[in-house]
């Protein structure tokens, strides 16, 4: 009897150990996610945006990682009720498309089932009614379909299909700002899952400014 409760104390002291070995490097290494949870990256990217918008605007985003931030804005922190936020690779979908043509006031033109197409369509039917922007994913999904100008890390649409140049110190001062109120540069906003963001909305803009001093020599 005292030899077998030895033994299941040995298997049980073994289990500890090997679950240690297993559990432990796998928690160490997942910590640094864990603790991103606690941070308001999602926040403070949806208030670069909002900082950028003018009242009343509406605001085309082409991804579900820099859509979601401004509707949780909206909704549970009632940030910017005044700006439309639209999905614009939603507007493919005859209910969302008949919710948005419901909050503009204003029928938007029928569907195409192509994402670019129909949001091509929907800023255009927007344009001239109230001011209208781009993120940086629908920029260059709606790029030679929408004439735009970069502000910062938002374009403005206008009229017509082709860019329009910007002011270079003008596009970078108001992208530095954006980023400042992102809390960027910072190492976290270069980790999964953040680097979403970063990549195709700060990083992205930073290309277009670059590109922007280069042309103007």
């Amino acid at each position: 009897a005292l030899e077998g409760r030895h033994r299941r104390a040995f298997g049980t002291a073994g289990a500890v150990m090997i679950a240690a070995l297993v559990i432990a490097p796998v928690a160490a290494g997942s910590r640094a996610v864990a603790g991103r949870e606690a941070q308001p990256f999602a926040d403070r990217y949806a208030r670069s945006v909002f900082a950028e918008l003018p009242r009343h605007a509406v605001v085309f985003s082409f991804d579900a990682e820099l859509t979601q931030p401004l509707v949780y804005e909206q909704v549970v922190l009632h940030k910017r009720p005044d700006v439309l936020v639209v999905a614009a690779d939603g507007l493919a979908y005859p209910w969302y498309r008949d919710e948005i043509s419901r909050r503009l006031g204003r029928a938007l033109p029928p569907i195409q089932g192509n994402s670019a197409i129909d949001a091509t369509s929907a800023v255009k039917a927007v344009l001239g009614t109230r001011p209208v922007y781009l993120d940086p994913v629908a920029v260059e999904a709606l790029t030679g379909l929408v004439g735009y100008h970069w502000v910062g890390l938002l374009a403005q649409a206008v009229r017509g299909t082709a860019a329009v140049p910007s002011s270079p110190a003008a596009f970078y001062a108001n992208l530095r700002l954006s980023e400042r109120t992102a809390g960027l540069p910072a190492p976290s906003w270069d980790l999964w899952p953040n680097i979403l963001v970063t990549d195709s909305s700060y990083a992205t803009a930073g290309l277009a400014a670059a590109g922007s001093f280069y042309h103007a020599g």
